[in-house]
């Protein structure tokens, strides 16, 4: 009897130690443990041209700091500094009456309560 209790006990702790073979990582990517993941390189110095959806330039968006501020240099050669905003989704610049929301590569340029769709080349 207490041979069959300990044979029973073993094979509970070997069988609650396993893994099953079903289980399969949702990750691409492994790394051994003691290595670490290396990050995308995110480009820090970014100019985009902004195209309307008649195509025309709207303007260019420059940022020296990966998007924390920028500066909008409209189509009439005159400039506006822009600081990051809060936005669920995307990159959202403005400083009261420029706006400018994009995420890949559209977004919107809101000027002077004035509404723009535009892509980025």
């Amino acid at each position: 009897m207490n041979f069959k209790i300990l044979l029973l006990t073993t094979t509970f702790i070997f069988l609650a130690g396993c893994k099953p073979l079903t289980s399969k990582s949702n990750s691409k990517v492994s790394a051994p443990l003691n290595q670490s993941l290396i990050a995308p390189k995110i480009n820090e110095n970014q100019k985009l041209v902004l195209i309307s959806n008649s195509n025309k330039t709207i303007g260019t968006l420059i940022t020296n700091d990966n998007w924390e501020t920028a500066t909008f240099t409209d189509s009439n050669k005159k400039t506006y500094n822009l600081t990051r905003a809060v936005s669920a989704d995307g990159i959202k610049l403005n400083n009261g009456p420029i706006v400018v929301h994009f995420k890949g590569n559209e977004g919107i340029l809101e000027k002077n309560s004035i509404v723009t769709h535009f892509l980025t080349k």
